[in-house]
């Protein structure tokens, strides 16, 4: 209202406008939607942990959004009532991540056999856990940290200990310089290993991140 100094007009444009930008971020959140996580909490604890490790929030975001989505299949294997073929014994690489799983799920207090992971993407291996999917042996290399600041056993399958999780891990790969290029290296680095991977794949998952971010910066 003081704003709009009691012109109804302009005040309803106002009310217009943000409805209109709370459904543009769902939109560009529909896929952390899809697996449990609402809007509301994505911002809540995307901004937590970007401000915690010292980056853009959009950007944090769009890298879940981007990670989480784009037909990836998140956690649709190893349900209860899946066949064997879609087994975590099946779909993640033996000699990296099972024995890491089974450590995860025991610490958790969960049945490796019915908790969900993501399918296998083309030729590649499956296993990937929860919104931030991390791999169970990539996981591992940041649970002591992640515990330490969430104050209990860290989870891959809850959204407050997986976009810590991300943020440290772009935080790593150099996205504290709040650059495009360094946003870019750690989106690289994020979906390979390999903050100078110069595949098709690789520069088109970073250049969609900068999509999506571009996109939450103007609605955030």
């Amino acid at each position: 209202l003081k704003d709009t100094k009691g012109q109804e007009s302009k005040f309803q444009d106002l009310v217009k406008q943000s409805q209109y930008k709370i459904q543009q971020i769902k939109q560009e959140i529909y896929y952390l939607q899809q697996n449990g996580v609402s809007v509301e909490d994505a911002i809540k604890y995307g901004n937590l942990a970007a401000l915690a490790v010292g980056f853009r929030r959009a950007f944090l975001l769009a890298e879940l959004v981007v990670e989480s989505g784009l037909g990836r299949n998140v956690g649709k294997c190893n349900r209860a009532g899946d066949p064997p073929s879609k087994s975590y014994r099946v779909i993640m690489k033996p000699s990296r991540d099972i024995q890491p799983f089974l450590r995860i799920t025991s610490q958790l207090g969960l049945d490796p056999e019915t908790t969900a992971v993501s399918c296998p993407q083309t030729n590649g291996w499956g296993g990937a856990m929860g919104p931030a999917q991390f791999i169970p042996s990539t996981w591992l290399g940041y649970t002591d940290q992640v515990t330490q600041i969430v104050g209990r056993i860290a989870n891959p399958w809850n959204i407050q200990d997986a976009f810590t999780a991300s943020a440290l891990k772009l935080a790593r790969g150099g996205a504290t310089a709040k650059t495009p290029a360094a946003e870019i290296s750690a989106s690289k680095a994020y979906y390979s290993g390999n903050p100078n991977c110069s595949t098709a794949a690789c520069r088109s998952y970073a250049n969609a991140v900068q999509r999506v971010a571009a996109e939450l910066q103007q609605n955030l």
